[in-house]
């Protein structure tokens, strides 16, 4: 599997080499993205996670920022908290060990030489490296004891969780999360799974508060729908300041439904990746549960507990970026 996606990651870049869409230069940017990446404080970086071309642009605009001197944090969606100490002890002289330090191979996030190159060029430039994922036992936890099992109570009324979105916000998370499940899972409990989007966005933010350098440009590496304007982490980031200055960027294939115009304040769109249709492995994957002894639920009906992406990793759960699956995801969605 490694050596397919390396293969991917090589001939992508190759055959792209020429095209602008693939690549990150200051001077195809219009005039107002000029001044929107100039001014601002914070850039978040979609990406569909097993698209190389997506992690090459995070890389360039890395490199761009830190050729300027204004970059100065990266936030990473792909780490969890418990391994913030392994960031902050890597500097360029041991990067190349990081992603054994961090366990990569088993976590079921794509191959570690997509993700390299940009942990790499946030430590030539002497950026922080900091963790954003919420450790995976907290995020199964969430999903029935709410925000309390991950965050203090003065964490969840600082970053607003509990501040609703308006409802046209909410019935957008919806649909994303029950589309990006190819529609394979009870409608209702898309509403469950809402807290638990919105906690993985807080906890982006927590790493934030606790450890960025906010002298400068920090930059958040994290799935679409993390980094969309109407629900995302944009929205908690501007409850905590209205007047912080946030790019948000949104990374897209060829031949994918478009982002709606208001998501982001730019869009690339890339080449597809090579994978396999991963409806089909939400199939078997819901094949599989149903085999499966049920546990009782309320009313004495069984309790059917939905795919939640990033808490098993290795799993067959292909979801969309609202709910980023490190193993899986759907092609045409975030």
């Amino acid at each position: 599997m490694k050596r397919l996606l390396i293969s991917v990651l090589l001939s992508l870049s190759v055959s792209c080499a020429s095209d602008p869409k693939t690549h990150f230069d200051l001077e195809s940017l219009t005039p107002k993205e000029k001044t929107d990446f100039a001014e601002a404080k914070v850039i978040l970086l979609g990406e569909q996670h097993d698209n190389p071309l997506h992690h090459q642009i995070q890389t360039e605009i890395l490199d761009t920022l830190g050729r300027q001197g204004r970059l100065k944090s990266v936030i990473f969606e792909q780490v969890d908290w418990e391994y913030q100490g392994a960031l902050t002890q890597t500097n360029p002289n041991n990067v190349e060990k990081l992603g054994a330090r961090l366990n990569w191979a088993t976590s079921g996030w794509p191959a570690w030489e997509m993700y390299a190159p940009i942990f790499k060029t946030a430590t030539r430039y002497r950026a922080k490296l900091i963790a954003g994922g919420l450790p995976k036992n907290r995020v199964q936890a969430l999903y029935k004891n709410s925000y309390e099992i991950a965050f203090s109570a003065a964490e969840i009324e600082r970053l607003k969780l509990r501040t609703p979105l308006d409802e046209s916000a909410w019935a957008l998370m919806r649909t994303e999360i029950y589309e990006g499940h190819c529609k394979m899972i009870p409608e209702d409990h898309t509403e469950k799974m809402l807290p638990v989007q919105r906690a993985r966005d807080g906890a982006l933010i927590k790493g934030y508060l606790r450890e960025a350098d906010i002298s400068g440009v920090t930059v958040f590496i994290l799935g679409n729908g993390h980094a969309r304007k109407e629900f995302g982490v944009p929205t908690l980031l501007k409850n905590l300041d209205p007047k912080l200055k946030i790019w948000s960027v949104g990374m897209q294939e060829v031949g994918s439904t478009p982002f709606p115009p208001q998501a982001f304040d730019k869009v690339w769109v890339t080449q597809a990746a090579e994978r396999e249709d991963p409806c089909e492995a939400m199939k078997k994957h819901m094949e599989g549960k149903a085999t499966k002894p049920t546990v009782e639920g309320e009313e004495g009906k069984p309790e059917v507990s939905p795919t939640i992406p990033s808490t098993e990793p290795n799993s067959e759960s292909p979801a969309s970026d609202v709910q980023d699956s490190p193993a899986e995801e759907k092609s045409e969605e975030n």
